[in-house]
């Protein structure tokens, strides 16, 4: 069964989703309808490919994180001709297990959160002294909480449920 299948068993057919897979070296998009065939890309940006590249400090310095970022964009700019949102983003990231955990609940973690996520990592690569986290910043966490970060933003969505917790809550 392919991980859009596994991600939206539970939602009713015909329901818009964009399923985010972040592997070590690649990011899946599988993007359609519940209940009918998805559309695949792959990019080649990944939570280790990252931690491999640009990001390679624990915390990663602001050069670092500026490098990931622009890396980041010129992969999924291309993207964003395509009509993705407004469907439903499921995010299937083993990097974001941490963040996955301290989010269960019933309502998605909205894009506003995920950048206060992000902004007390970029705290946290300034060396700003006050900068708490309930996250390490390695460089797969990092990179991962990156690309999520600038998928929901420069492709319009305002929200993302945690596949695995979407999985379990009964379909809206």
């Amino acid at each position: 069964m392919s991980p859009f299948a596994l991600a939206t068993a539970r939602f009713e057919p015909g329901t818009p989703v964009c399923v985010l897979q972040i592997d070590a070296d690649a990011t899946h998009l599988y993007h359609g309808h519940v209940g009918k065939e998805a559309r695949h890309q792959s990019l080649p940006i990944g939570s280790q490919q990252l931690g491999r590249g640009p990001l390679r400090h624990t915390p990663p310095s602001p050069l670092e994180l500026e490098q990931a970022i622009a890396e980041v964009e010129d992969r999924i700019m291309p993207l964003a001709r395509q009509s993705l949102a407004p469907s439903r983003l499921l995010l299937l990231a083993p990097a974001l297990a941490p963040l996955a955990a301290v989010s269960q609940g019933p309502a998605p973690l909205p894009r506003e959160q995920i950048e206060r996520y992000f902004q007390q990592l970029a705290a946290q690569a300034e060396g700003d002294p006050g900068a708490t986290s309930l996250f390490a910043p390695t460089p797969e966490f990092a990179a991962a909480l990156l690309i999520v970060r600038e998928w929901m933003h420069h492709l319009g969505f305002e929200q993302l449920e945690f596949a695995d917790s979407a999985a379990e809550r009964p379909p809206r």
